[in-house]
């Protein structure tokens, strides 16, 4: 029974959110000044900002394509397959070109609590879609998760496919396979960081990929970092990781090497993890852990909180503290 109310309290907040992301009009915000300040964490190394509620950024609703190609006001979208299964899709927003180059890409993952009675890609159109209007491509995936066959170790599988999938697709789109960051939210952030550390996975993992995509940085955004901590999705975890997360034992360990974002450090790749201070769902101690523990063992890390802000505010462009988003991929794709 509480595992059903939580699952209830969590869909309730996700529908919520599609009335405020996904159905084309938003909610208007009230707009503060940014307020950056340090704030101490267990490891000196770590940087964690506390920015007051700020937007610097006003995104336009965007329309989901149903059809293979569209043309719209930043570019053309096109929805394509990177497997047999009809969840194995992703769409790629392509933004206007402004020269030969080929364009850096950005690999958008949605959340959930990795059920996709939840969420679907579709939950991050609008997202992706101010993403591409920065001048990068964007390929926002689709994946089994719980209730679509995403049960152990099918979900990891298939983010890792659509993943590599970018190689196929530099052959056709002019995007740059070279320069690829991620950028999850929720469950979506703790699939981002796991992409950045797959490269950790042992080879008698069903889930090592010989030559995994190389990516320049990642952004959590309220990522679950840690597939055993406390949060709103943690009783589902047993499923996608297929060992139960309590009690402990050598069996969970093992797995938790090759699924958990914070026992699989370092990564030797960028970190942003991004926190709502007003975050019920996924706590903002979480990202602390996981910067702390990076930085830590010599990875780069960052930490911010965003005061004011909740759990799907972060994927919203006109609320969320936007500046912050586009500087992180511009360091991720400096020369």
């Amino acid at each position: 029974m509480q595992l059903q109310h939580s699952l209830q309290q969590f869909l309730c907040s996700m529908c919520l959110a599609c009335l405020l992301v996904g159905c084309g009009g938003g909610s208007s915000a009230n707009h503060h000044n940014t307020d950056a300040s340090s704030a101490s964490t267990a490891s000196s190394s770590t940087h964690i900002s506390s920015i007051a509620n700020s937007s610097s950024v006003t995104s336009s609703s965007s329309t989901s394509s149903q059809t293979s190609s569209l043309r719209n006001s930043t570019g053309t979208q096109f929805l394509l397959s990177y497997g047999s299964n009809k969840m194995q899709v992703g769409e790629l927003r392509l933004p206007t070109a402004s020269n030969n180059k080929p364009f850096p890409l950005v690999i958008i993952i949605h959340g959930g609590c990795w059920v996709s009675a939840y969420a679907d890609y579709h939950f991050m159109d609008t997202f992706a879609q101010s993403v591409t209007s920065l001048g990068y491509a964007t390929w926002n995936i689709e994946y089994r998760a719980l209730g679509t066959g995403g049960e152990w170790p099918v979900l990891f599988e298939d983010v890792s496919k659509a993943a590599d999938y970018v190689r196929t697709l530099a052959q056709t789109y002019p995007i740059d396979k070279h320069n690829v960051a991620v950028i999850g939210h929720s469950a979506g952030g703790h699939l981002a960081l796991w992409l950045a550390s797959r490269g950790n996975i042992k080879t008698d993992s069903p889930l090592y990929t010989q030559n995994p995509l190389s990516i320049r940085g990642v952004i959590s955004l309220a990522g679950i970092a840690n597939v055993t901590g406390n949060n709103s999705c943690s009783s589902l975890a047993n499923n996608i990781i297929g060992v139960p997360i309590t009690p402990s034992s050598d069996s969970l360990n093992k797995r938790l090497l090759e699924t958990s974002p914070l026992q699989m450090l370092p990564t030797t790749i960028k970190t942003v993890l991004i926190s709502g201070g007003a975050d019920t769902i996924v706590p903002a101690t979480m990202g602390v852990e996981y910067s702390a523990k990076a930085s830590t063992l010599g990875d780069d890390s960052l930490h911010y909180i965003l005061q004011g802000l909740d759990h799907f505010d972060l994927i919203q462009p006109d609320i969320t503290h936007w500046s912050l988003y586009q500087e992180s991929l511009q360091e991720f794709f400096k020369e």
